[in-house]
């Protein structure tokens, strides 16, 4: 009879353990809560920490931020967003960027085109690899009398480059997409256009849902340039595209840049 009770129980806390790694593992073999509940979608990418704001100039060849507002953190990435003008250059002009940390900032997306006045748009980024208090983000064009919008932001992750895509237009809704598929569903999309001298004032650049706008500048009576540069946390893999509508209709050229991360 002892014997006897001995085998039922372990035979119970078998059960038990089979019923605790069931619920554990969910229907689809992910894990999951004791409940039963399965996990939340893996996060982002790059998770946004903070924002150095719009920064820009009118007239020189380089422009300083503002500097962050909580010392960015080792191990996290910076992504610049940024687009430019010169009424006096070379279509191969390519912006740049560093940091008052000395980081390296690398090119993710970039083009430009406008021959002799040269206007150009890019996605660049930096692995935080040290920090500091009261850093500032530059963003350079080499021709003298450039005009510069930019934003610089962390991110919570470091991530790794995976797509990317450029394009130029001519009015109607300036659209970019990557020239691949993205390798993983949780990637961090950045898409910026800018607008070549568009002599108007626009109303409303804006990137369709469910993008985020990060930048815009459509105060063409200060600059030269409008555009606008937006973010998306994707949810499945595939090709990403960022369509920009823009009130009222820019009767003028356009160039476009999209990267993702993963």
């Amino acid at each position: 009879m002892v014997r006897l009770a001995l085998v039922i129980a372990w035979l119970t806390a078998a059960c038990g353990r089979l019923q605790f790694d069931a619920g554990q593992r969910g229907v689809d073999g992910a894990i999951a809560s004791p409940d039963g509940a399965l996990p939340d979608a893996p996060r982002a990418a790059l998770v946004f920490q903070q924002t150095t704001g719009k920064f820009r100039t009118h007239g020189t060849m380089s422009v300083t931020s503002n500097p962050f507002a909580v010392d960015p953190t080792a191990g996290n990435r910076i992504v610049v967003i940024a687009w430019t003008y010169a009424a006096s250059g070379a279509a191969t002009d390519a912006i740049s960027a560093n940091d008052s940390l000395g980081n390296t900032y690398d090119v993710a997306a970039q083009i430009t085109s406008g021959g002799a006045s040269p206007f150009s748009v890019a996605v660049l980024s930096a692995p935080i690899s040290t920090t500091g208090s009261n850093v500032t983000v530059t963003v350079a064009f080499p021709d003298a009398m450039s005009q510069i919008v930019a934003v610089a932001m962390e991110y919570r992750g470091n991530g790794v480059l995976d797509q990317i895509g450029t394009i130029s237009g001519t009015a109607g809704s300036p659209a970019v997409s990557t020239v691949g598929a993205t390798a993983a569903a949780n990637e961090t999309v950045f898409a910026a256009v800018n607008i070549n001298l568009p002599n108007e004032v626009f109303t409303s650049i804006a990137p369709g849902a469910p993008y985020v706008d990060r930048v815009e500048e459509n105060n063409t009576a200060f600059m030269e340039q409008a555009g606008e540069g937006a973010e998306l946390d994707a949810t499945t893999a595939g090709v990403q595209t960022c369509t920009w509508t823009v009130a009222p209709d820019p009767a003028t050229e356009w160039n476009a840049v999209i990267a993702t991360y993963r």
